[in-house]
């Protein structure tokens, strides 16, 4: 099967170590910002908020303009 990698293939390749995806904290440190506890909890309170049924019919309409439909 040429072309196809498996995880024994792949860690042949890197030597027998192992390939971790980074963490989110990770990343978000990387590219500049600090995560603070503070943050999660804003977050997470703003990610439970129910979107509006008003927003909700706007990516609607935007999705079906995209897909070629009658707005």
């Amino acid at each position: 099967m040429a072309g196809s990698s498996t995880a024994d293939d792949r860690a042949a390749q890197t030597g027998g170590a192992t390939v971790t995806d980074p963490t989110l904290n990770e990343m978000l440190r990387d590219a500049g910002f600090e995560v603070s506890q503070a943050g999660r909890e804003r977050w997470r309170r703003r990610l439970a908020t129910p979107i509006r049924a008003e927003a909700l019919e706007e990516g609607r309409r935007m999705r079906d303009r995209a897909r070629g439909h009658a707005a």
